[in-house]
């Protein structure tokens, strides 16, 4: 995977928004410790996917994030990797702030369903 996002776009409902500025993948748990009687185990846990991005607010025609449910954030790294999140719904439109380019910079929380097509449940869920 490269080092630099060359291109982050988010389609919904055949609308392409690619105003992005930076893109925050989170964490994602994949096990959890869990007590057993004289020692400590593992489960597999299903994954839950989510991403922040920071949407360049232009001066006309703003795209409103309040009803994205279903749609596809794609994620262009450089060196052609390429990273897709399905199901994408608007988990929180945060706050918008001013950077020092003169840009409205809003910070967009998003949850998917799917990460390159896989959804994340293991077969021992917990």
């Amino acid at each position: 995977m490269g080092l630099y996002i060359t291109r982050a776009s988010l389609e919904v409902n055949g609308t392409v928004i690619d105003d992005f500025k930076g893109v925050t993948e989170h964490a994602r748990i994949i096990r959890k410790k869990v007590p057993l009687m004289y020692k400590s185990g593992t489960a597999d846990i299903t994954q839950r996917y989510e991403v922040t991005v920071e949407y360049v607010v232009p001066q006309v025609n703003p795209f409103i994030f309040d009803g994205v449910e279903g749609g596809t954030l794609t994620i262009e790294y450089d060196g052609g990797d390429r990273v897709s999140y399905g199901g994408v719904a608007t988990a929180e439109v945060g706050e918008a702030k001013v950077d020092m380019e003169n840009e409205v910079v809003r910070v967009i929380r998003m949850i998917a369903e799917t990460r390159n097509g896989n959804t994340g449940a293991s077969a021992n869920p917990v």
